[in-house]
């Protein structure tokens, strides 16, 4: 059920994004992007999977980004879209590889790269009526990209991937922790 209704949140935004792509940039953004959207191309083109094979593991990555937006200098920066229930706390590290990850795939298939990188953070405005629409708040947070931690990532986990039996869990690992006292039941 969560997946289905952020994957509807997903197909709402990207939407949002091409009503708009022609003005710059939808106006919950205005002022808070530096830049403008790109062109419904390079949009179309980036919403599909973008691929990077490492010749040291023979592994793939792959990445579907939400869209990018062009900065001040041509280049482009990458962004992604999180639909919150209440009130932002913190940037989850994981989304912030995300993010890496993306602008890695961009580099590799021979796009110039901002290292700047935008959470879209959509955020349901709790005095909505459901009869009336429910409206949404956003709140933009900005990244620095660092594409270069991304290989070594990568490699790693196609290295667990392929064990043939799963690592002991780490004690300050929040999902091994779940999965050790799942196991235990």
């Amino acid at each position: 059920m969560p997946m289905v209704l952020h994957n509807m949140m997903d197909y709402i935004e990207k939407n949002y994004y091409d009503k708009h792509r022609k003005e710059g940039l939808p106006p919950l953004l205005k002022g808070k992007i530096p830049g403008k959207m790109v062109d419904e191309k390079l949009a179309e083109r980036i919403r599909k999977y973008l691929t990077w094979t490492d010749e040291e593991t023979g592994a793939t990555l792959r990445g579907k980004m939400d869209d990018c937006f062009i900065d001040e200098n041509g280049d482009l920066a990458v962004m992604d879209n999180k639909t919150l229930s209440g009130d932002f706390k913190e940037i989850r590290e994981g989304y912030r590889l995300q993010l890496d990850c993306y602008a890695f795939l961009l580099e590799k298939n021979g796009y110039k790269v901002s290292k700047n990188g935008y959470l879209i953070y959509f955020v349901p405005d709790k005095t909505g009526d459901p009869e009336k629409g429910v409206k949404f708040n956003t709140d933009v947070k900005h990244l620095k990209i660092d594409t270069s931690r991304v290989p070594n990532v990568f490699r790693e986990a196609v290295k667990i991937a392929r064990l043939h039996k799963a690592p002991a869990h780490h004690v300050e690992c929040a999902t091994c922790l779940w999965v050790k006292e799942v196991v235990e039941e």
